[in-house]
């Protein structure tokens, strides 16, 4: 069993299927459980709609928070149920809705989950069409929050979210412009003090960001295993640049290689996985490497395996 993060799919899982996962050695099975850090999207008309049939049809489980790119009028006439020892709207036998303030444990794993967030985009747009109040956070969930979290002793591994507490935001004056009117990150960020947790996930920005010295990480394309670390390797012979890419925990260690362009100009990129004190001690022995950053693989790692 393996749990994978990721960000807001706007109603298109098609980065969740195994054509565009391969690439990366993933293969999703019945036994996995993809979580989306809100901003799911569907259904936004109707049950029919291509995508949300074709992923109700997949063996993994999808579970997600809500965004602000939700049809709630739909959402919320799901039926409630108990999974994982949280609240959850049960859409398909597969698809999940992680209510707001619950709190579930996945696999040995705590989360706290919280959707929800302002849409800066509502001018425009029409309620109960193309936008919804139920956006923002009511008193009632925030209550249910806090009773769940004093459940707990305020102490969880993970948190999905959709938007974040401003802190985490404070190197992108766009993200911080953005939710400077947002309830549900206001709030957030007078929680998240209060909270213990190993990592904070959050979607909303349309941005893959990791830091390993952050507690944070900002979701979007990227399929994160919860329970890996991978080190990423691009050495480009042309220019002899080399940057890590640097961020999950580790259960072994193996190396693959992938070529792309053609002659003098082709590139190699390895992927390194190994355990979490390997990558480390890996990394840092590592002084030839002229870069060493934590940047987003998703985009750049389509170009170069010509995905």
């Amino acid at each position: 069993m393996a749990i994978y993060i990721t960000g807001d799919i706007h109603g298109n899982p098609e980065r969740l299927s195994n054509k565009k996962l391969k690439p990366f050695g993933i293969e999703l099975g019945a036994d996995d459980i993809v979580i989306i850090c809100g901003d799911f999207g569907m259904p936004w008309h109707d049950e029919d709609e291509y995508w949300f049939k074709w992923l109700s049809k997949k063996p993994f489980t999808t579970l997600f928070v809500d965004g602000n790119h939700e049809n709630y009028d739909l959402l919320y006439n799901y039926p409630v149920e108990n999974l994982y020892g949280g609240k959850v709207h049960r859409l398909k036998d597969n698809i999940f809705h992680l209510m707001r303030g619950e709190v579930f444990n996945i696999d040995g794993f705590t989360f706290f989950a919280f959707g929800g967030a302002t849409s800066t985009d509502k001018v425009g747009r029409i309620e109960h069409i193309s936008w919804w109040a139920k956006e923002n956070f009511s008193l009632a969930e925030f209550d249910n929050a806090i009773e769940n979290l004093e459940k707990v002793n305020f102490t969880v591994d993970y948190v999905i979210t959709h938007t974040a507490p401003k802190r985490f935001l404070e190197s992108s004056q766009t993200a911080v412009d953005r939710v400077m009117e947002c309830k549900t990150s206001i709030m957030l960020s007078e929680l998240e003090p209060l909270i213990n947790y190993k990592r904070w996930f959050f979607g909303h920005f349309h941005t893959d960001y990791h830091r390993k010295e952050s507690v944070c990480s900002w979701m979007y394309k990227e399929l994160l295993p919860l329970s890996e670390r991978t080190v990423y390797w691009n050495i480009d012979p042309s220019s002899y640049g080399e940057t890590i890419n640097f961020y999950k925990p580790f259960e072994e260690c193996t190396t693959k290689k992938y070529f792309y362009g053609q002659g003098e100009k082709s590139n190699l990129w390895y992927r390194i996985c190994c355990k979490e004190n390997a990558a480390i001690n890996e990394a840092e022995t590592m002084q030839h490497y002229s870069n060493f950053i934590i940047r987003p693989m998703n985009r750049q790692s389509e170009e170069i395996l010509g995905e």
